[in-house]
């Protein structure tokens, strides 16, 4: 029986505290590798947008938490606050430039660059993180290692519905801003404009509180999008919906579900981080004692470190979002979408034969066997 769907039978407590199981998961090498380089390739753009405006390329590259593979800190250097903000960096990455863009203290080329920069976030870490879920759920629950290419496959396919599906309610919340605008204006008419502004006030409150909702909800389950289309391979309107039902329904214990994630992703990023820089001093030692430095392999090392680090929080997410589907509708944990809902299948996975083969149905034109042809070999038509 598989990992995920041994807990299937279980009760919903230690169902939950599976969430566990995914730093184990998220050591495998596809999910480290896809999140490594979904890493650099968010760094990359980060810092391209960042060149079109005057203010600091790197600012949002710089908001995140410094590198935990920081070999001057030693082994056992690194503190609570820095582990825990690496934790949560995978989730703070994507929603800090939409803090900017929706702050009232921003101007118009920070919103700009916020906008920019969210969008950029959006479409690599949905398409990522559900190349990187989508792996990590077919190892769940059947056991095979989906490669890196066929993970990213299946995220590129459904890119489309990923990277839309989240943009729908950050546009409705675009949208609901323009009255408030519209009222902005019309309050510095000369006249009677402060009294049309006293008058009207009330609107962009009322839009403000709807946007506030659709963005907190947005905010604490825009992972669950991700997760969704990987299991479920359907379209964006079932995601986000799930993504919203899921937390109202059981707000609670997807916030002790965060909790656990948090906790799993602090503990994991310690013993990770004891591995990584442990094999990276002793590789290192006797070429650095004489005088030839190693500084490439530890940048290597620290995006390692730092793709682990976003392969657990997807991880983690996927667990989260069975357990969630398994408590609010009643799904079974090893019900995902086939691997035939993927582009193409892994080269050593025969499709032939096994429980995720298609049933082989008889063609109609087929010949009969013969009655005493035994069912061996070429049957032939009975004798009329």
């Amino acid at each position: 029986m598989s990992d995920l769907s041994s807990a299937a039978s279980s009760r919903r407590a230690w169902s939950l505290l599976g969430v566990f199981r995914g730093p184990r998961f998220a050591s495998a090498i596809p999910p480290v590798l896809i999140a490594a380089l979904g890493v650099e390739i968010a760094r990359g753009g980060l810092l391209l947008i960042g060149r079109l405006f005057a203010t600091n390329a790197r600012t949002f590259v710089d908001a995140a938490p410094p590198p935990l593979a920081r070999f001057e800190e030693g082994i056992f250097g690194l503190p609570f606050a820095s582990a825990l903000a690496a934790a949560l960096e995978p989730a703070g990455a994507v929603i800090r430039p939409f803090l900017v863009l929706f702050s009232s203290e921003s101007n118009t080329s920070a919103r700009l660059h916020a906008l920019l920069a969210g969008l950029w976030l959006i479409v690599v870490w949905e398409c990522f993180g559900a190349a990187i879920s989508r792996s990590v759920m077919i190892r769940g629950t059947t056991g095979i290692y989906l490669g890196i290419i066929p993970s990213l496959r299946f995220a590129l396919r459904k890119a489309a519905t990923l990277i839309g599906t989240p943009l729908a309610p950050i546009t409705i919340c675009l949208v609901l801003s323009v009255p408030g605008a519209i009222i902005a204006l019309l309050s510095r008419l000369p006249v009677v404009g402060e009294a049309l502004g006293a008058i009207l006030g009330f609107v962009p409150l009322v839009f403000g509180v709807m946007s506030a909702v659709i963005l907190f909800g947005l905010a604490l389950g825009w992972p669950l999008i991700a997760t969704t289309i990987a299991a479920e391979a359907e379209d964006g309107f079932d995601a986000l919906s799930r993504s919203y039902s899921y937390v109202n329904h059981r707000f609670l214990s997807y916030l002790a579900g965060l909790a656990i994630l948090v906790a799993a992703s602090v503990s994991g990023i310690y013993a990770a981080r004891l591995f990584v820089l442990g094999v990276g001093e002793l590789a290192t030692w006797p070429i650095e004692a004489r005088g030839l430095g190693f500084s490439p392999w530890r940048l290597v090392i620290s995006t390692l470190l730092e793709g682990w680090v976003h392969a657990n929080f997807w991880s983690c997410f996927s667990i989260i979002y069975l357990w969630l589907r398994a408590d609010v509708d009643g799904t079974e944990y090893d019900r995902i979408a086939p691997l035939s809902a993927d582009a193409e299948l892994p080269s050593f996975i025969d499709e032939s034969d096994g429980p995720l083969a298609e049933p082989k149905t008889p063609r109609a034109d087929a010949p009969a066997p013969s009655a005493d042809s035994g069912g061996e070999g070429e049957g032939t038509s009975a004798p009329g």
